[in-house]
Order: structure tokens, then C-alpha cells, then sequence
């Protein structure tokens, strides 16, 4: 829709930008979960002797409403040509829903590279758990706070032994998301942390915290930062920690910036 005063926006070919309502009505994916989401709850409740929780039920039908005109809409009218569009309401949920995960992975994504990952190199660490702690962890999902925090508390300190500082002069820093699930739908409790690939040493001065992380592969104090930023050698410490392991294939690197790339 064009808005009012506004020129029409274009593609980057030029061609003007054209909305196309999605119909997840017409989907692969949506016929047969219509079809047989009752089947299916009966058959696992008779195998499992249980009902299934009612968050479950609840993600199926969200998802069989989002994008059906018939369940809600907005209704957009241009101000300049008084043509009307209608955007269906979406059900915004984590599950399976392939359009409201793929917007809040692309959301997500972008908010993490434009506001807070830094302009410094990063490394993507992923811990695998054994199955008796996947199912305990599902069980009391309290219990992985401590199991991260143990994991962040061990991955800073290789980063400081790797950079020759103590724990009270620098800091390091991650994001962590957690994945539910295998490759199979299957119940997979493991982490991906994306840590940056080194320290920020503490200080006083006008500039301490503020350095930036020298890149990957260089050597403890020195290295090269951004392109067109100098490297300031106070209060910079290195954490090399690609001399120690293998560079992982999760994390694209640019000349400018490390940034973390979907994998499958």
C-alpha cells in the first residue's frame, strides 16, 4: 500500500513493491494438520494412556487460524486511490508455524547484528547434552539457568586464559538461545551461545570498555580492527581462542564483522 505523500516503494530492481495476502490454506503443511490434528491427538493420548497438555492442542489451532481471513483481519485503505488490501491476523507463536518463525528468526537476527552483538568478531559454541539430562531439563526447565550459567562461567575463562588476564580485569560476553528440538521434531535440549571471540579488559581510563576486540587469529595484544578503526593497545586484550579450536562453520567472517549465519 502506497502511503499517503509518499512515492511507492521499490525492489531494489526498481520494479515497484507488490503485497501478496498469504494463504496458508493452500500450504502442504496446512491440509494435513487440518485433516488429521484430532487423529493424531486421540492416537497419542491412547499410547500415551494421558491426555496431552493443553499448550499443545492450543499451538495446533493457532496455527490452523493464522492468516485465515475468516478467524480476523485488518482492513488498509490507500489514501491517494481508495483501494482496499485485508492483512489476516497471524498467531505470533513459537511452535511450528513456518511464517510467524521465519519473521521472528529474520526479527531476531537483525535486532541481534544492529543492536547488540558488537562490531567485533564472534564464535558460535554449542553443548550437546546427554539424553538423561535432556529429559531432566525438560522436566524443571528452572534447572537450565544454572547449567548456563555454568557454561558461560567456563567458556569466559578459557577466553581469559587464552588472553593472560585475571576474572576481575575483564569481561566477556554472550547470547544464548535455546533449542528444544533435533533435526527430527525430537525432544534435543542444547544450547547455541554466541560468544564474542575475546575480552574487554576493565579500567578507569576515558577508553577502557570501549576498545575494540582484536580480530581472530592475531596475536595476544595486537591485531587489526574494523575497517578504518585504529586498534588502541590500552585495555585490549586478546582471547585467541581459534589457535585452540577449529573455526566454526556457523560463523560467516567479513572484513568488517563476524557474523553468525543460520545452520541447519
Amino acid at each position: 500500500m502506497q502511503a499517503i505523500g509518499r512515492q511507492p516503494q521499490r525492489a531494489p530492481d526498481g520494479a515497484p513493491v507488490h503485497y501478496e495476502r498469504h494463504r496458508p490454506e493452500q500450504t502442504t503443511l496446512y491440509r494435513p494438520v487440518q485433516q488429521h490434528a484430532a487423529s493424531f491427538f486421540a492416537q497419542a493420548e491412547d499410547a500415551a494412556g494421558a491426555d496431552l497438555p493443553q499448550f499443545v492442542k492450543d499451538e495446533f489451532d493457532a496455527f490452523l487460524e493464522c492468516g485465515i481471513l475468516a478467524h480476523g483481519f485488518l482492513r488498509l485503505r490507500c489514501g491517494d486511490c481508495g483501494h482496499d488490501k485485508l492483512v489476516a491476523f497471524s498467531c505470533k507463536r513459537r511452535g511450528f508455524c513456518p511464517s510467524c518463525g521465519a519473521r521472528r528468526m529474520a526479527q531476531t537476527a537483525a535486532h541481534l547484528v544492529d543492536h547488540v552483538i558488537p562490531h567485533v568478531p564472534v564464535r558460535q559454541w554449542v553443548l550437546a547434552l546427554p539424553i538423561p539430562l535432556r529429559l531432566l531439563l525438560a522436566a524443571q526447565p528452572r534447572l537450565l539457568t544454572p547449567v548456563l550459567q555454568v557454561v558461560h562461567r567456563v567458556i569466559t575463562r578459557f577466553l581469559l586464559e587464552q588472553a593472560g588476564v585475571k576474572a576481575d580485569e575483564a569481561d566477556s560476553g554472550a547470547v544464548t538461545l535455546i533449542q528444544r528440538f533435533g533435526s527430527a521434531a525430537n525432544l534435543n535440549i542444547h544450547l547455541h551461545c554466541l560468544v564474542l571471540d575475546g575480552v574487554y579488559r576493565r579500567g578507569t581510563g576515558p577508553r577502557a570498555g570501549q576498545e575494540v576486540l582484536t580480530v581472530q587469529g592475531a596475536e595476544r595484544g595486537h591485531g587489526t580492527a574494523p575497517a578504518g578503526e585504529p586498534v588502541p593497545r590500552e585495555g585490549l586484550a586478546l582471547a585467541s581462542a581459534s589457535a585452540a579450536c577449529k573455526a566454526c562453520p556457523g560463523i560467516r567472517t567479513s572484513s568488517s564483522r563476524c557474523v553468525p549465519t543460520a545452520t541447519a
